[in-house]
């Protein structure tokens, strides 16, 4: 008999590191590389903090990344690993790390596996067939069949306007709002003492924080209408222990936007959002990560 090591978590999914496969009994899950890395690195340091340092050497050994790339990858990941509540199976450390706490291995026989595997497929045809046949006699044309979804993440979101600037805060919780609020005031009330008036005008801003990270983007706009200016818009991702810098850099009223776009890479032009779609392949359920950034969609130069 043939028998693998899978690694079961607590939310019912499975990592077969010889595949480099994630498994639950409705799908397959194909991990590009630096997932795969990432993943076995902090199961075999399980119960033990593992830095992000070590995650980037780990995670892509070959080439130099930035920690938005680990982050993606995290991100990736506790979709994947269908996590409920942040934490299920990856627990953020923060100014530290991540690492995982509970996990069971176990051996799995290849051709049994395989066998139900068939199993399975037969009565999943048998089942189909009916479904269809009686769709038939009633006269329904169609039917769909969803692949399992993971619970979407609810946002607080809050609209405020400082001075003639719209800005629009963005949290998981009513603490994290709190502190956007405050760091934010704070930014303009010292601005406004040492130059006796806000220099931060005509601009729609947006705050984000999660556990790990800012994320803060804005945009010039045309005094009446609201509507962003073409290439003004800019986005910083902001580490916790870097937002003091950061904050001087907008007192100081240093030029942190750009009028004419020479360069856009991943150091320096960070997406607002991400978003996450699966499709089918030969492997499985796959998952695909698109980034979004504010910028001009079509020729009217609408955002």
């Amino acid at each position: 008999m043939s028998n693998i090591e899978q690694i079961r978590f607590r939310t019912k999914v499975c990592f077969i590191a010889s595949q480099g496969v994630l498994k639950t009994p409705e799908s397959t899950l194909k991990l590009n590389l630096s997932e795969q890395y990432i993943l076995s690195y902090l199961i075999e340091n399980h119960s033990t903090p593992v830095t992000k340092d070590d995650l980037l050497k780990v995670g892509w050994p070959d080439r130099i990344v930035t920690e938005a790339s680990l982050f993606q990858v995290i991100r990736a990941l506790r979709v994947k690993l269908n996590e409920k509540t942040k934490g299920d199976v990856i627990e953020t450390l923060p100014r530290v790390g991540y690492q995982i706490r509970e996990f069971t291995r176990e051996h799995v026989d290849l051709s049994e596996q395989k066998s139900n595997s068939t199993i399975s497929k037969i009565n999943k045809k048998t089942i189909i067939s009916a479904i269809i046949l009686t769709s038939t006699l009633l006269g329904s044309g169609a039917w769909y069949m969803y692949p399992p979804q993971t619970e979407p993440t609810h946002f607080l979101i809050e609209h405020d306007h400082i001075g003639n600037n719209s800005i629009t805060f963005i949290s998981q919780t009513l603490e994290q709002q709190l502190d956007l609020r405050n760091k934010t005031k704070k930014i303009f009330s010292q601005q406004l003492n040492k130059y006796g008036k806000m220099t931060i005008t005509d601009k729609r801003i947006y705050f984000y924080k999660s556990d790990d990270f800012y994320s803060i983007a804005w945009c010039q706009v045309t005094p009446g209408t609201n509507q962003c200016k073409p290439m003004t818009d800019f986005s910083y991702k902001v580490s916790p222990d870097e937002w003091t810098k950061f904050t001087h850099l907008i007192i100081d009223n240093k030029k942190i936007f750009r009028e004419k776009v020479s360069l856009i890479s991943d150091s320096v032009y960070e997406p607002l959002s991400i978003v996450y779609r699966s499709y089918i392949s030969n492997y499985g359920i796959i998952s695909k990560i698109s980034n979004f950034y504010i910028s001009p969609t079509d020729k009217k130069k609408c955002f």
